[in-house]
């Protein structure tokens, strides 16, 4: 994988893991349970990719960000590939 799909398949684990932690509050739980989409993991997806680097890294990857975002069709890509058929399908179909 590279580091785009790292931190796509990073993105979607923590908030699964996120919606799991919650399941003894069920109306937390529900709520996150619905957030959790192609949408959701675009929206925090460039945050992860750009959580564990600084430096000239960290501007390399901004500048790649920009000029190239992160879509909800890639991130259904690595979803497929790395992810159960549960999983990804209710990324893909939320």
């Amino acid at each position: 994988m590279n580091h785009r799909q790292q931190a796509i398949a990073k993105t979607i684990t923590t908030l699964l893991a996120l919606m799991e932690q919650t399941r003894p509050m069920q109306a937390l739980h529900a709520s996150i349970e619905q957030k959790i989409n192609a949408e959701t993991v675009v929206a925090y997806v460039g945050q992860m990719y750009l959580y564990d680097v600084d430096g000239e890294e960290y501007a390399v990857r901004l500048e790649e960000l920009e000029a190239d975002p992160i879509s909800a069709e890639e991130i259904g890509q690595v979803a497929q590939a790395h992810f159960s058929k549960e999983i990804w399908s209710k990324i893909l179909g939320g």
